[in-house]
């Protein structure tokens, strides 16, 4: 009887998991100190397999389609080329239509969650989807037409006025979807996937630790690096006026790395440091003080990270 009722619960599982569109997998890395440590890349490979996927920072979620064997076989998808990705305010796709018939575009965040949707019937031609989204964040961009699916990630670094999609036709375009073999993604729970993180420290590669395991669920997975990040002890940030501030640090400690690029980002979000909000100061160990300019009044802003280097102080207003 006790096996029987393993046998079911064992089915179950497996139903369950056998039943999932996709796999979602985030990837974060900390020193041996147990500090978040910032990396270049990771790289993903599925042993069970053979195929390997990597994402380079700040790109670190990765979407596994979960697919049968028959579609791993007979189908084929089309990639959905984005441009540019990352992107500030906003990014645009170019697709075509063969035949006249309804297209349904969708902007899917990774929590499962719609941000934006376009349904219409379009004429055959070539077209032209624009993407916004209303602050940093990763999402996937769907466009199915009577030609096939297409897919695309998608990364915003930058604030946008809502989530937002946007359909036009074009003509005189290069086309830039292009054709790729879904075999390289191909999995379904249960394989045997390794993972391993990578910082580049002038042009010397550290590796983190290796995690091999089978993957079955979403997971955020951490990487263990055997050296620590950089030091940084904060002093002050100085001279804040309505729309400028001075940051003040000092990098005492180079955790056995080199410190390449030191400074600070900025933003509004405590969660979100868009690329373009950054300054750097000098390279290596010692003091620096860096300018920032162009904020908004009354505004509470948020300083962290640049790649290697921590300035945790918070500007106030």
């Amino acid at each position: 009887m006790k096996r029987l009722i393993l046998f079911c619960l064992l089915f179950a599982m497996t139903a369950s998991m056998s039943a999932q569109d996709a796999v979602t997998l985030q990837f974060t890395a900390v020193s041996q100190s147990d500090a978040y440590c910032p990396f270049d890349y990771v790289q993903v490979t599925n042993l069970s397999r053979g195929w390997t996927e990597v994402l380079h920072y700040p790109d670190t979620t990765l979407v596994l389609a979960c697919t049968d064997g028959i579609e791993v076989q007979q189908a084929q998808t089309m990639a959905l080329e984005v441009f540019p990705n990352p992107y500030n305010d906003c990014a645009s796709a170019n697709f075509s239509v063969d035949e006249g018939g309804t297209v349904r575009i969708q902007l899917r965040l990774l929590n499962g969650m719609f941000a934006a949707e376009y349904q219409g019937f379009v004429e055959a031609g070539k077209y032209q989807v624009s993407v916004v989204m209303e602050r940093p964040q990763m999402a996937l961009l769907v466009v199915e037409s009577p030609g096939g699916r297409q897919v695309a990630k998608v990364l915003q670094t930058g604030f946008g006025q809502g989530n937002k999609l946007s359909v036009k036709r074009v003509e005189g375009q290069k086309d830039t979807p292009t054709t790729r073999d879904v075999v390289r993604g191909y999995f379904l729970p249960g394989d045997t996937m390794r993972y391993e993180a990578v910082i580049m420290d002038y042009g010397t590669k550290v590796y983190s630790a290796e995690v091999t395991q089978t993957q079955y669920v979403d997971e955020t997975i951490t990487l263990d690096f055997a050296v620590d990040v950089p030091t940084v002890n904060t002093i002050d940030v100085l001279d804040i006026t309505q729309t400028t501030a001075r940051g003040y640090a000092e990098v005492v400690e180079s955790g056995g790395l080199t410190v390449l690029e030191r400074g600070v980002c900025w933003s509004v979000d405590p969660n979100a440091f868009p690329e373009q909000n950054q300054i750097a100061s000098g390279m290596g160990l010692g003091e620096y003080f860096v300018g920032i300019a162009n904020l908004a009044p009354d505004t509470t802003y948020f300083t962290s990270r640049m790649r290697r280097i921590v300035l945790g102080s918070r500007l106030a207003r």
